[in-house]
């Protein structure tokens, strides 16, 4: 399992404090990957969710006029899941299946936010990243 998110167009993981600014590779074997994002692996569901409630901590929040806890980041957990045969007489399969689930950050208006507080990029960031991501999913 990893959890990643992007703020402010800056991939960061959340598993690792302080691991910022993290950039992102195509492999022709593999595909698309984070370079240095750590994987953890979890054995239960338990162990899932606490480790999805750690990198929730690490997430980046604000007060706004609206909410007490507005999330200001786009957020990916990524859990590969490997499954196998229990039945060893016709010999062992694996199987693989990956599971994203992503978080969005809200969209904002500016006049939510205070005006002393230097919110305005990162609004700017969250409302076009969501714009982009609309379009393709029309498409």
């Amino acid at each position: 399992m990893c959890i990643r998110d992007r703020y402010n167009e800056v991939i960061n993981d959340l598993l690792v404090p302080g691991s910022t600014n993290l950039k992102i590779t195509e492999d022709p074997r593999i595909g698309i990957q984070v370079q240095n994002l750590k994987t953890e692996q979890v054995y239960s569901f338990d162990q899932a969710i606490l480790l999805m409630n750690y990198g929730e901590e690490q997430r980046s929040y604000r007060v706004t006029n609206v909410h007490d806890h507005s999330s200001r980041s786009h957020t990916l957990y990524r859990v590969i899941i490997e499954s196998h045969t229990k039945n060893l007489s016709k010999g062992k399969k694996h199987k693989f299946s990956c599971l994203n689930l992503v978080d969005l950050a809200g969209s904002a208006r500016l006049n939510e936010f205070d005006p002393k507080l230097e919110s305005h990029g990162e609004t700017g960031y969250i409302n076009k990243s969501l714009f982009v991501l609309s379009n393709v999913i029309k498409k």
